[in-house]
């Protein structure tokens, strides 16, 4: 999330995913055929800043996927690419490649197994199991090469310009913005007693595909140094899976009460702050005020 979010901070547009996609793709080609395989390539829909490709490669089906130009855009594919790696070995990423631009630079590029959708989605117990399972393999944070804004602490600090923002354009009450502030503070004031587990970022629906029978989570690049059942917590406020927020079938994590109060909080208050800076709260049923204090209990 937070990855999109600082484009939108520095971007007044879209990225130009289009003109990158046909840039990419002439790359991909020239590069396949200096090593003489055959290769035919489209552009593909990756997500707000990827770049994608879904190529057909000496016969076989893969899908490509690079980032926009940039060393920090490049940074992140690149962790994604040894999480996928670390979770999957092999089967997931089977190339890495470094394409020369039509403009002198290079772009990592990853070559990925054609994945589907899953077919059914995803139970609250199922969900809770599969966060669980990739915080265990990946580790502790000293495996990771992570910067200081990769962290729940800078979490906590953009939600302080997230409040002022939504306050000062009137998307939010007073009211909210107050109990905001008291939740997310008492969450910091929590975080020296919270275990600490990497998270993925972007634990959401989209984001789990399959291979075979397995599930594999895509698109790491927004992985950071967080708080044991912030993924699942973040899977939560995913708008088909709101109906589970309250109900007392809820799968449990390992936080207080409070303390899970105030990472949906963070969560759903992060969002709607990247949807004003990328004009998707336009397309949303409810208010950004009616959303937060749902989740504030308001």
């Amino acid at each position: 999330m937070l990855s999109k979010l600082e484009f939108f901070e520095s971007h007044s547009a879209p990225p130009p995913t289009t003109a990158e996609q046909i840039a990419l793709l002439d790359a991909v080609v020239r590069h396949y055929n200096e090593a003489g395989k055959k290769v035919s390539a489209t552009p593909h829909e990756g997500g707000t800043l990827g770049v994608c490709l879904s190529a057909d490669i000496d016969g076989e089906r893969r899908f490509l996927k690079s980032h926009l130009p940039g060393a920090q855009a490049h940074a992140n594919l690149a962790k994604e690419s040894e999480m996928l790696g670390a979770l999957y070995g092999a089967t997931v990423v089977t190339d890495r490649l470094s394409l020369r631009m039509d403009d002198g630079s290079v772009r990592l590029c990853l070559v990925l197994a054609e994945l589907s959708p899953r077919d059914r989605p995803m139970d609250g117990a199922e969900a809770a199991a599969l966060a669980h399972g990739l915080a265990a393999k990946l580790g502790g944070r000293d495996r990771w090469r992570l910067k200081a804004s990769e962290t729940f602490e800078h979490y906590l600090l953009k939600a302080e310009d997230a409040i002022a923002a939504l306050a000062d354009l009137q998307m939010v009450s007073a009211t909210t913005a107050r109990e905001l502030s008291r939740t997310i503070g008492s969450l910091g004031s929590s975080l020296p007693s919270l275990r600490r587990t990497m998270c993925h970022g972007d634990f959401g629906p989209r984001n789990v595909m399959t291979e075979g029978a397995t599930n594999v989570v895509i698109d790491w690049e927004d992985a950071f140094w967080g708080v044991a059942g912030y993924d699942y917590l973040y899977w939560l406020t995913f708008f088909e899976n709101r109906h589970l927020l309250n109900s007392p079938d809820r799968e449990p994590t390992e936080l207080m009460a409070e303390d899970e109060r105030g990472i949906l909080a963070l969560i759903v208050l992060l969002k709607s702050y990247l949807s004003i800076r990328s004009g998707t709260h336009r397309s949303h049923s409810l208010s950004i005020d009616e959303r937060l204090a749902e989740i504030l209990g308001q």
